[in-house]
């Protein structure tokens, strides 16, 4: 659908295991600038909290951890009934499970937990991009929104210290008037 324009100019966020293009941002490799910066951080603070719904979803439905041994199309009735159920759980206020010692998983939790995050595990190496066409849709946003709102900053700092110095020159010459009695 995204990549019918359904969505107009609506995009969606994705860790370094996706590609960037049109509709999916992805964090920079390297930043050299601050609006760089600024873009991947609030890439990084706007993911962030769905990969922690991820990972208590995982917690609470193992099999979305494990594996589904099904086919295709039961998988995404499966998939579709443990979020209606984790959002009905939530209603509720249940809590969310502790490890379950009957539970025989592949790996620990956290590294299931933590599997799909590439950009967290030291054990992958991102590999060397060439400048991809499909960048300058990411580039745009940077150039266009990002380094305006650093500018911004740059500004309204700027007007600050501009303010507490002219604040300034009147205590002072008052200080020194009442120094000479005047």
């Amino acid at each position: 659908m995204f990549e019918q324009g359904r969505y107009g100019d609506a995009v969606l966020v994705g860790d370094s295991g996706y590609a960037c293009n049109r509709y999916m941002m992805t964090p920079l490799d390297n930043c050299y600038t601050a609006a760089e910066n600024l873009y991947n951080e609030s890439q990084i603070r706007t993911r962030n909290p769905i990969e922690r719904l991820f990972g208590v979803w995982k917690r609470r439905f193992p099999v979305t951890v494990v594996g589904l041994r099904v086919s295709v199309p039961n998988c995404f009735a499966i998939i579709v009934a443990t979020v209606a159920l984790h959002n009905i759980a939530v209603r509720a206020g249940e809590q969310v499970p502790h490890d379950d010692d009957e539970l025989h998983l592949p790996a620990p939790w956290d590294v299931l937990l933590a599997q799909g995050q590439m950009g967290n595990d030291p054990q992958v190496q991102a590999a060397p991009r060439r400048e991809n066409p499909n960048h300058r849709w990411r580039r745009a946003i940077i150039d266009n929104y990002f380094t305006i709102l650093t500018q911004q900053e740059l500004y309204d700092r700027q007007q600050e210290a501009e303010r507490a110095r002219q604040e300034e020159i009147p205590q002072a010459v008052t200080g020194r008037a009442a120094l000479y009695n005047i």
